[in-house]
This record gives C-alpha cells, sequence and structure tokens, in this order.
C-alpha cells in the first residue's frame, strides 16, 4: 500500500484503485482499511494502461471471489464514489453502498463531507475542493466546445456545470442526455472551481445522478 488510493502488488505493479476517493482529512481511515488487504491474494480487473506515474487504474477483487475491495471501502464511508473513466461498468453498483454509508453518517459522511445544495451561497468556499452537489436544472446552453447546465438564472453567478461535447457524445443513456435534464434534480460530483460563479466540469456521465425518476 502506497497511499489511499495506490496499492503496490508484489509483482511490482502499482494499482490505482478505480472510481473512488479518499476526502481531504479521510486519507488515514481509508489507509488502515487498504492496509488490511496487505499481503491478500487479488484479482484485478484493469480500465486502461498505465497513467503518467505508472499506475494501473483497476477494480480490485479477494482472489477467493468474496469481496471487492472498491464496495468495501465505499460501504463503510472510508472512500466516496468519483468516476474517472466513462467506461468503468462497476461505477453504477457503488452508489447504493455509499447512499447506505451516508443514511448511517459512516465515515467520512460523520461529518467530514456533505452533499451541498447548488443554491447555497456558502459554495465558493469549497472551490479546490471535490464535491457533491444537488439541484433542479433551470437551463440548457451550448457553444460549439462545451454544453452547460445552469442551476439559476444568472449563469455569471450560479452554479453550473460544464460537460465538454467530445467527451458526452456518445454512449450516454438517454436519462442522462444533457437536453432532456431541464426541469430535472440531478446531483453532480467532481471538484468545485471558480468561473463566473462556482462551476464543476463534467467529464463521463457517471458523475451525475438522476434523483427524480426517468419519466
Amino acid at each position: 500500500m502506497e497511499d489511499a488510493a495506490t496499492l503496490r502488488l508484489a509483482d511490482g505493479r502499482r494499482l490505482k484503485l478505480a472510481g473512488i476517493h479518499a476526502p481531504g482529512g479521510a486519507e488515514e481511515a481509508a489507509g488502515a482499511a487498504l492496509s488490511r488487504w496487505v499481503g491478500r491474494a487479488v484479482d484485478i480487473a484493469t480500465l486502461g494502461p498505465a497513467d503518467r506515474y505508472g499506475r494501473i487504474e483497476a477494480h480490485v477483487f479477494g482472489r477467493d471471489g468474496a469481496d471487492w475491495l472498491q464496495f468495501l471501502l465505499v460501504a463503510g464511508g472510508d472512500v466516496i464514489v468519483l468516476p474517472q473513466v466513462s467506461d468503468d461498468p462497476c461505477l453504477i453498483a457503488l452508489l447504493h453502498p455509499e447512499a447506505e454509508a451516508r443514511a448511517r453518517k459512516s465515515g467520512v459522511w460523520a461529518g467530514l463531507l456533505r452533499i451541498r445544495q447548488a443554491d447555497d451561497p456558502r459554495l465558493a468556499d469549497h472551490v479546490g475542493t471535490i464535491g457533491l452537489v444537488e439541484g433542479r436544472v433551470v437551463s440548457v446552453g451550448k457553444t460549439r466546445s462545451n454544453t452547460y447546465l445552469n442551476f439559476g438564472t444568472d449563469w455569471a453567478l450560479d452554479f453550473t456545470v460544464m460537460i465538454p461535447v467530445s467527451d458526452h457524445a456518445s454512449g450516454v443513456d438517454d436519462n442522462l442526455q444533457p437536453s432532456g435534464l431541464v426541469g430535472r434534480r440531478i446531483r453532480v460530483r467532481g471538484i468545485l472551481e471558480q468561473w463566473n460563479g462556482v462551476l464543476m466540469r463534467v467529464r463521463t456521465p457517471a458523475q451525475i445522478e438522476r434523483l427524480d425518476g426517468h419519466n
């Protein structure tokens, strides 16, 4: 184990745990949970080639097939779900245990992290951090390169989600098409930035959850 998101295998390979993130202040607890896997035989499901740091993004499973590391970390409230790639088939299965951990106020949900509202005037205080934000989409705007989900009538001040067109062009469930989200309550997760108000860049549809059904 190297940190709260990286494992080193006995053969020297370095694994970046796919689909999860340990918020600031939670690294010690997540690291303690990971340490219990030291010396354990595992199977891995990789999601692509190594990154520039030599890490392979992967899901990790006990060799006996009984445990899935990411599931256990999320269910214990040690980490949150944070999609990094769009074609990760395991992410949906992690949202339910995260919701259960949040309801129990386990781990990071005991006070370190909470879901914020799009119209919260204090949202700007959390710029530079990874967060979860809920709200109702008021309108959708488009440019040649980006689609914008607006959560207020003043695009220069209100919370906005920016979706690069190239990242959302294909393979998206109809329920998550930007044009169909107007008037819908959604939850988004990612890094909060300051850009004409608070902005979050969404690079994969898995960062968006519909909260009001799919009708």
